[in-house]
């Protein structure tokens, strides 16, 4: 198991899920900075530009959380909205419902991480339209791309 990550050891950035369906409504980039094979964790830095947003969803058997390192957007969680930027943490337990909106002026970082591996079968897209793409184009198997 491999216990050291820097982003540049990473050749590039992904969009979030691989599919172009789905990024063509949920937009930003990701890299995965942890082992592939960690059964309790799966994190990376993850980027959005002004303008972009991360679409409405939830994670049906893991807990996610955010820290902002660069720029600012507006975060759903649930029922509560803020504007986050640099030095935010944001925590969302299993199942909560969450988004980015990017409404600054310079794209996002933000270092993020699951309590768990990531399946493509842990995200459930509470947004109407990408739900519908989702339904259609899921891949199967169990990991996401940039875990290869």
């Amino acid at each position: 198991m491999k216990y050291f990550y820097h982003e540049d050891e990473v050749d590039s950035w992904r969009d979030y899920t691989g599919i172009p369906e789905i990024f063509a409504e949920d937009k930003g980039r990701f890299k995965v900075l942890s082992d592939p094979d960690s059964p309790d964790l799966f994190f990376g830095i993850y980027e959005l530009d002004p303008g972009e947003k991360h679409v409405l969803h939830h994670h049906k058997d893991a807990a996610e959380w955010y820290y902002f390192i660069e720029g600012t957007a507006l975060v759903r969680v649930d029922d509560q909205e803020q504007q986050c930027g640099p030095g935010t943490a944001i925590y969302m337990p299993v199942n909560a419902k969450h988004s980015i909106y990017n409404n600054g002026d310079k794209t996002i970082r933000v270092f993020w991480g699951y309590n768990k591996q990531r399946t493509y079968d842990s995200f459930v897209w509470d947004d109407e339209k990408v739900a519908k793409i989702w339904e259609r184009v899921k891949p199967k198997g169990d990991k996401l791309a940039g875990q290869e």
